[in-house]
C-alpha cells in the first residue's frame, strides 16, 4: 500500500465554489487513508464529508470517542480540531485542542 502524506496539503489554496471541489474530494480521501496509516490503533466510528471540511468520530481500543474537524479548509489547511465525546453525536464534548495534520498521533493525548 502506497504511504500516505498531508505535507502537500498543508497551507493549499483550495478553489472555493458551491459544490465540492475535486480536489477537496481528493483531500478528504486522503485524510481518511492517513488516519486509517497513522492511527491504527483507532478506529474511524464516522466520517463525514461536509462543504468543505471535513469531521469523525474515531474510537479507541476502550471505546472511548474523540471528534475531529478540519473545519473550512479553504481558509488554507493547516490544523485539526480534536476533543473527547460522549457519543457520536456529541458535536460539543470536551475542551478543544488542535494540531497539525503531520503532527494527528497527538489526538489520543485526550485520553
Amino acid at each position: 500500500m502506497k504511504k500516505i502524506t498531508m505535507k502537500n496539503w498543508i497551507g493549499y489554496n483550495f478553489e472555493s465554489s458551491s459544490g465540492t471541489t475535486d480536489e477537496f474530494k481528493k483531500f478528504a480521501s486522503d485524510l481518511k487513508k492517513y488516519i486509517k496509516q497513522e492511527l491504527p490503533e483507532l478506529s474511524i466510528e464516522s466520517f463525514s464529508v461536509g462543504h468543505f471540511y471535513v469531521s469523525a468520530f474515531l474510537k479507541t481500543s476502550d471505546d472511548k470517542l474523540i471528534y475531529i474537524n478540519t473545519s473550512d479548509v479553504r481558509g488554507r489547511f493547516n490544523s485539526i480540531l480534536f476533543r473527547t465525546a460522549k457519543s457520536t453525536k456529541d458535536f460539543s464534548g470536551g475542551s478543544n485542542n488542535y494540531c497539525s495534520v503531520i503532527d494527528i498521533k497527538r489526538i489520543v493525548s485526550v485520553y
